[in-house]
């Protein structure tokens, strides 16, 4: 009986702590993406989908390489984030020049930093 409190008690303090966050995240003026480690996104700033031009439906859950029909299957960021970023796990500043079909041709300085979530918050999380 001990236990499931304690569960329901860790389970309670995940989700205020996820709504935090959330919170902070909606209010950044650059756009911003949280993915789990199989390139999923889980969360993203609003600047994000106004930058792009996408919509939270077609952003949540989806593979990175396939939002935008595909655009983001983008091989230096994939790089990035499949090779680079595991063994730096901080990366600043790293250009990557892309053609959107929906904004345009850009150059973006990405900024990446690797967090290790437990996985019991992880999976209450995403």
């Amino acid at each position: 009986m001990k236990k499931i409190k304690k569960t329901k008690q860790t389970e309670k303090e995940v989700r205020i702590a996820l709504k935090y966050a959330n919170s902070i995240l909606a209010t950044l003026r650059e756009p911003f993406l949280v993915i789990n480690k199989n390139l999923r996104v889980v969360s993203a700033s609003s600047s994000f989908y106004t930058t792009f031009k996408v919509a939270e439906k077609e952003t949540i859950g989806q593979l990175l390489p396939d939002l935008g029909n595909g655009q983001w299957n983008i091989p230096k960021l994939i790089q990035l984030l499949k090779e680079i970023l595991p063994q730096k796990t901080v990366v600043t500043n790293y250009e990557v020049e892309h053609d959107f079909k929906t904004i345009g041709y850009r150059i973006m300085n990405l900024n990446a930093l690797q967090l290790r979530v437990p996985k019991k918050i992880a999976t209450l999380c995403w």
